[in-house]
């Protein structure tokens, strides 16, 4: 079971590590992708939660305002 929320874990990595890479010349595609990126922060945590590992990646999580 593990293995899996590992899994999900490393491709949440690889899909933020892509999201932050955007030029900003793209600024309206990532305002419209906001929405997106919240809900792979909460999937994250819940997957960070399952591995039992702290938030490694915490500047990249959007947090709440």
């Amino acid at each position: 079971m593990t293995e899996k929320y590992e899994h999900a874990y490393e491709v949440y990595k690889l899909i933020m590590e892509d999201y932050r890479s955007e030029s900003k010349a793209e600024d309206r595609k990532v305002a419209r992708d906001l929405h997106r990126a919240k809900k792979l922060g909460k999937a994250a945590n819940f997957i960070w939660q399952k591995i039992g590992k702290r938030q490694p990646l915490g500047s990249i999580v959007l947090r709440r305002k």
